[in-house]
């Protein structure tokens, strides 16, 4: 049950001053920054794949650069940088995942064929030592599974795909993220544990050597849309959206790795309305943050929720509107840069799709979740 209504969305309002600032045209952003701290978006638009960067933390943003532009549609893009800025881009073409590399962030490399065949739900993520990784989920088969690949010349060649989720169910959203000595960090969705309640399940490993699948979330309801983000130090937090508390109302779920690679319980952000869509961003320091779409002050237009955490995800401060925008909000992707979390999104609106761009400053007071209960 959703309680104290009234006085959460006071404090859903308070405090922080949203810009919601469109960048241009588009849709399903995937955004990241360089060790200098330049802002790079990559972006489907008209059935191809763009990035624009901005080098004042997201206040303005150069022309759009072309990624692809086939006669095939591209989509679902996601981003990656290198030590040296060059921006490295996975994406989904007509079934197949493919990636390209611009070093001067104005021209991209030809496409390479990652993988071929019946692909979905691609993700990419760039080593310490300049690696690249990606994961997409095979469709070839009656029950799908995560496939994952490496290249350690800059995105030249590819390694083989491996099955690296191998269990019953049909797996879905697959996702990474790189920590420490290069070791790798995937979760994915999957219906091992019954079609009607679905779990994230995780693994870790390096290249060709992985964990068996660990069930992350293991709660009663429906878990959906995992979000997963390590750290240099190996901290590993996941996020995702599930309705184990109300089989009508989607809440935010959050769990974070033990020493030993189990993940606590998580705990769920108590908002007065559906929450989905969660993504991430940390830094190696003990901030982490949540970022969502919320439903909870206009369910006709969504906006954009954040809550963050300054000991390494243990308390949270109360969640905040860094959108309120008059549009439909949907598919965040977040960094922490310049002591700023900074959030793209979709927004609909006015017929057209829209970047919209927010920020809101790190804090060093954190305090206790919105809801104490855990699941």
């Amino acid at each position: 049950m959703k309680r104290n209504v009234f006085f959460l969305l006071l404090a859903l309002t308070g405090g922080v001053a949203a810009d919601g600032m469109p960048i241009g045209p588009g849709s399903s952003p995937s955004l990241a920054c360089d060790r200098q701290g330049r802002l790079w978006v990559a972006y489907e638009k008209a059935g191809d794949i763009w990035v624009r960067s901005s080098q004042d933390n997201g206040q303005s943003w150069g022309a759009e650069v072309a990624v692809c532009t086939t006669l095939a549609p591209s989509v679902q893009p996601s981003l990656g940088l290198d030590s040296s800025g060059a921006a490295e881009v996975l994406w989904l073409e007509d079934g197949q995942v493919a990636f390209s590399r611009s070093a001067d962030g104005q021209s991209f490399a030809a496409p390479v064929t990652v993988a071929a065949g019946k692909c979905a739900d691609p993700d990419l993520a760039v080593g310490p030592d300049d690696s690249v990784h990606a994961v997409w989920i095979d469709l070839s088969t009656k029950s799908p599974d995560v496939f994952y690949g490496y290249s350690n010349n800059a995105g030249k060649s590819w390694t083989r795909g491996v099955n690296v989720s191998r269990t019953p169910g049909i797996c879905s959203h697959a996702v990474l993220s790189l920590g420490g000595d290069n070791l790798v960090n995937v979760a994915w969705l999957d219906t091992s544990s019954g079609v009607h309640r679905p779990d994230i399940n995780v693994v870790q490993g390096s290249q060709d050597s992985f964990s068996p699948p660990r069930n992350a979330s293991n709660t009663a309801g429906r878990s959906q849309w995992p979000e997963i983000l390590a750290t240099s130090s190996n901290r590993v937090y996941l996020a995702w959206m599930d309705n184990s508390r109300s089989s009508s109302v989607w809440d935010i779920y959050f769990a974070r790795a033990q020493d030993n690679g189990q993940f606590t319980p998580p705990i769920f952000f108590d908002t007065p309305a559906a929450s989905t869509d969660p993504t991430l961003a940390c830094d190696d320091s003990n901030h982490v943050a949540v970022a969502w779409v919320d439903a909870s002050q206009n369910a006709a237009a969504p906006d954009i929720f954040l809550a963050q955490s300054g000991d390494g995800g243990v308390t949270f401060t109360q969640p905040v509107n860094v959108s309120q925008t008059p549009g439909v909000s949907r598919a965040p992707s977040m960094v922490l840069n310049q002591n700023q979390y900074v959030v793209v999104w979709e927004e609909s609106e006015g017929g057209q799709k829209l970047i919209k761009v927010g920020r809101q400053a790190l804090t060093r007071k954190p305090r206790q979740p919105v809801s104490s209960g855990k699941y």
